[in-house]
């Protein structure tokens, strides 16, 4: 099994809370999107919680959020 796909399958099992927490992480490091607001995720669990958005970041350049 190729590298990428052992990734793959190892991000299609993770719990919806953990997934948003990785991509959280992800665009923290490499968008340098300092001040997410992570709005969907329960606080000490890696559970989601209902509503829209999951994750939101303001943009200071183009003055609306993403």
């Amino acid at each position: 099994m190729s590298r990428l796909n052992r990734i793959q399958n190892e991000i299609k099992q993770l719990e919806g809370g953990r997934f948003q927490k990785l991509c959280d992480t992800y665009l923290y490091r490499k968008r340098n999107w300092e001040n997410i607001v992570s709005l969907g995720s329960m606080e000490g669990t890696d559970k989601t919680t209902k509503g829209i958005p999951d994750t939101y970041f303001f943009d200071s350049k183009s003055n609306s959020y993403i």
